[in-house]
C-alpha cells in the first residue's frame, strides 16, 4: 500500500482517494475485510476513519456488483459445460473403438485421461461459480 500512508493524508483530517481505491482493490482481489482493516491501520489511519472507508468501499462494491470484476470466477459455466463436452466426445470415442473392436492399454489409457480431464474441468468450474456465489454475498 504505497499512497495510502498517513503522511499523504491531507491536513484537514481528510481521507485520500487513495485509501478508498486501495481498499476497494483489495475487496475486488478477494482479501477479508479484516485484513485490509489491520493494513489500513498499521498504515497509520485511526479506527474511526479506517470503518469508513471499509464501509464506502463494501458499499461501492455492493452497488457496483456488475460493473466490478470480482477476481477469478469468471467462466465457471464454460468450464462446467466444456468438461461435459469432454466426457461426450469421449463417450463417442469409446463407442467408436468398441464398434470397430480396437481394444488395448493405450486407448483404455487415453480414455482414462481425457476422462480425468472432463471431470478437472468440470470440477474447476463448480470451485469457480462458488467463488463468485460468495464474492457476490460479500
Amino acid at each position: 500500500m504505497s499512497d495510502a500512508t498517513p503522511e499523504n493524508q491531507s491536513n484537514g483530517g481528510e481521507i485520500r482517494e487513495d485509501a478508498y481505491v486501495y481498499a476497494l482493490e483489495q475487496l475486488i482481489k478477494g482479501t477479508k475485510p479484516r485484513d485490509i482493516r489491520v493494513s489500513l491501520i498499521d498504515a497509520g489511519y485511526p479506527p474511526k476513519q479506517v470503518e469508513q472507508i471499509i464501509q464506502y468501499a463494501t458499499n461501492y462494491r455492493k452497488q457496483h456488483a456488475n460493473d466490478v470484476p470480482v477476481g477469478e470466477t469468471k467462466g465457471g459455466g464454460q468450464l462446467i459445460v466444456g468438461g461435459l463436452g469432454v466426457w461426450m466426445l469421449n463417450f463417442f470415442i469409446r463407442n467408436f473403438l468398441q464398434t470397430v473392436r480396437i481394444g488395448g492399454a493405450i486407448p483404455s489409457l487415453i480414455m482414462l485421461g481425457i476422462d480425468i480431464l472432463g471431470l478437472v474441468l468440470v470440477i474447476m468450474g463448480i470451485i469457480r461459480v462458488i467463488r463468485r456465489n460468495r464474492a457476490m454475498k460479500q
